[in-house]
């Protein structure tokens, strides 16, 4: 665990950003006029690739030394190079990218091999029990109801489980189903701000002295609206994508989207395998954005009011 209390990134995660950045770590140069000076040639995606992977906190050395000598990872254009400064880029970068190959070689021998079908989930980085059980029971839920709508039936099974880290790796049969999982997890992603205006909406009416039984009222009337809103949104994007869903497919649908959209508000992340089908993978959210949404939780819910 991190100094500051936080979990270290999942070792898929990291595998996966490295396969993404590794082969552009590399440094392409061509010398300008006498030879005093030279031009980074691959500027974007060189050092695109180095922030990209300067998350994994494993560069930290190199990073700030480059920077220290004038080399920017985060250029406005291209980079230029001091002749006399030369020999020492090069061998920082190398020993960037050597550095990132010895992680991924390790990962690599440490994890099991990920099918094309394989999907990531890291569970919210919870400290009590009791958060971890109920995540993974509402998962089970949500995943249970996803893959037995027609056209997309599978069997899902556990691959891997990391409890250590809190990220688990489930397979399933084809592509069409990591897909159409992906398209409900990006559908409740963008539920979450609707979701949060929704449990700030109930902070409010907790503090207010109305009697219980016209609190219960009032909660059961967000409740509605929220769910509602869940419906149509669910329903918008399926005729956008051209998906044909019975009304009560579509009820069980919108039931697994309450259960995941609360999952991602606490930073769970749902990731494909980094060998499946880019039309497939982009029918996820970004990862980063995911991830980004794990700083503003509330509290940790073990049970739903």
């Amino acid at each position: 665990m991190k100094e500051n209390g936080e979990h270290p990134m999942r070792f898929r995660e990291q595998q996966i950003i490295i396969d993404d950045n590794f082969n552009n770590i590399t440094l392409e140069v061509q010398a300008n006029g006498n030879n005093t000076v030279y031009t980074v040639t691959n500027s974007l995606t060189l050092t695109k690739a180095i922030r990209n992977i300067s998350i994994i906190g494993a560069f930290d050395i190199e990073i700030n030394s480059l920077q220290k000598i004038g080399f920017s990872i985060a250029p406005i254009g291209d980079i230029t190079i001091q002749a006399s400064l030369l020999s020492q880029v090069s061998t920082l970068i190398n020993t960037i990218a050597a550095k990132a190959y010895a992680i991924k070689t390790s990962i690599d021998l440490s994890l099991p091999e990920q099918t094309e079908n394989s999907i990531t989930i890291g569970l919210p980085e919870y400290t009590q029990f009791q958060s971890v059980s109920y995540a993974t029971t509402e998962l089970t839920k949500a995943l249970s109801i996803i893959s037995g709508i027609e056209n997309y039936r599978s069997e899902i099974n556990i691959q891997n489980f990391d409890s250590g880290s809190l990220w688990l790796e489930v397979c399933v049969a084809g592509s069409a189903t990591v897909g159409f999982i992906g398209f409900i997890v990006k559908t409740a992603f963008s539920l979450v701000s609707q979701y949060r205006g929704l449990q700030m909406q109930k902070l409010s009416l907790k503090s207010m002295d109305d009697e219980v039984s016209e609190k219960n009222k009032l909660y059961k009337g967000l409740e509605d609206i929220y769910k509602y809103q869940v419906r149509q949104t669910l329903e918008n994007a399926l005729t956008n994508e051209n998906k044909e869903i019975d009304s009560e497919d579509l009820n069980k649908l919108s039931k697994a989207v309450e259960l995941i959209v609360p999952l991602l508000e606490q930073g769970a992340t749902f990731a494909p395998a980094s060998a499946q089908n880019p039309d497939i993978k982009a029918e996820f959210p970004a990862i980063e954005a995911m991830k980004a949404l794990a700083p503003q939780k509330l509290i940790e819910n073990t049970s739903k009011e």
